[in-house]
């Protein structure tokens, strides 16, 4: 029986992937790249190690190559963001369907993405690699604050600074370079660039090995608390009909074509800048991350997982069109604004009763220690909304806010 394997498949993505690979005939192999600790703190999966028909515990090129030496591999899959530089490898080197490696890094790496958009005539904003604080302070003197500063390989807004003077700049320089990312992986730089202003968007794609379709839309909603920027707060999806968003949609397509994702998914964030006009803040060549694509899965006629399996599988597949929403969707971000451990957590129930509520993540538990921090990995509760109309969305995402409390002793 062949195999795929699955690079990195942690939370809901990983467990998809698995169960339509099951269903199509295929056994699953599941390569983590990270290591355990990083990759509990990062999924609260208790369950991650288990259901796989076999398991490799590396992030090396060649060990992974030597382990699977037996095994009839049909597709080299990446699940989640940390692992889509070796599914590419590894891919190419065993000969399978998948997306160019002379673009890997870049697909990966925000300094070497900033490169590929000026190469390619794109809006981009002027930038620096720095590796030492007196180059971060050059590039600070040569510009204007608001600054943005952040690792070259995060996510989810971790170790991502919008920094308004040069105090909190040189601040946030020692808390990127030669630290840790949230993957364990240290930082040989942090890069440094002006900041974007106007409106952020996801815009997500998926290429069927000859042509690139939008599938979805979305727009954040980001706040400021205390002395963090920049905090997910809210996501609701858009129409992929609406003609405000053509301009930035074929924006979005070309962006794909030029990283030369021509096979699976390609995860965006931009931003409609009053200036500059749409601008690509990052690009991953993976799904949009928590569970925002199993309620594509579940409320359209796009099933982002089994085209996934079919593309690298085949080297091609169908994707429908046009693709049908049943319903709007919203995401509530419910961010920790306060430090303490938790005597009590408030609201669950009263959310679960809302009129368009589908699901929700709760990632901690009493007795937990919690302190504010803007990454949306450590996000105490994600809520997921689905209705057929979007004035509910927009009232149950507030009243999710309202209704969910921490007690802290």
């Amino acid at each position: 029986m062949e195999s795929i394997v699955l690079f990195d498949p942690a939370g809901v993505s990983g467990i998809n992937l698995r169960k339509v690979a099951r269903k199509l005939g295929f056994k699953v192999i599941a390569v983590f790249t990270l290591p355990e600790k990083n990759l509990k703190e990062l999924y609260h999966d208790k369950e991650l190690f288990k259901g796989w028909d076999d398991i490799i515990l590396s992030d090396e090129r060649q060990e992974i190559l030597d382990k699977l030496k037996t095994v009839s591999v049909r597709a080299a899959i990446a699940a989640t963001e940390s692992g889509v530089e070796l599914a590419d490898q590894i891919a190419n080197s065993l000969n399978l369907w998948g997306n160019s490696i002379d673009y890997s890094e870049e697909r990966r790496n925000k300094s070497k993405m900033r490169e590929i958009l000026k190469i390619n005539g794109f809006s981009c904003p002027d930038f620096a690699q720095c590796d030492s604080l007196e180059k971060a302070i050059k590039f600070a003197k040569g510009h204007r604050f608001p600054l943005v500063i952040k690792t070259p390989k995060g996510a989810g807004t971790s170790q991502v600074y919008v920094c308004d003077h040069l105090k909190n700049l040189t601040e946030a320089f020692h808390k990127i370079y030669g630290q840790k990312n949230l993957y364990g992986q240290i930082a040989d730089h942090a890069l440094i660039e002006e900041y974007i202003g106007g409106k952020e968007y996801v815009v997500d794609t998926f290429s069927d090995g000859e042509a690139v379709h939008v599938t979805d839309v979305w727009l954040y909603e980001k706040i400021d608390v205390a002395n963090l920027k920049n905090i997910y707060y809210n996501v609701y999806s858009l129409s992929l009909d609406d003609p405000s968003l053509t301009n930035l949609i074929q924006h979005a397509i070309k962006i794909v074509k030029a990283f030369r994702i021509l096979r699976g998914p390609a995860h965006m964030e931009l931003k409609e800048d009053p200036t500059r006009g749409p601008t690509l803040i990052e690009i991953g060549a993976r799904l949009v991350g928590r569970n925002l694509s199993d309620l594509i899965s579940k409320y359209t006629n796009f099933d982002p997982y089994r085209l996934m399996i079919e593309v690298f599988s085949n080297g091609k597949t169908q994707v429908p069109y046009p693709i049908v929403y049943q319903k709007h969707f919203g995401v509530a971000f419910c961010p920790i604004i306060q430090t303490g451990v938790i005597d009590n957590i408030l609201g669950i129930e009263e959310i679960k009763k809302l009129k368009s509520y589908d699901s929700h993540s709760l990632n901690i538990k009493k007795g937990d220690f919690v302190s504010l921090n803007a990454s949306v990995f450590t996000v105490p509760i994600v809520v997921y909304f689905a209705h057929a109309n979007r004035e509910q969305i927009q009232r149950d995402l507030a009243s999710a806010h309202k209704y969910f409390q921490l007690e802290l002793g």
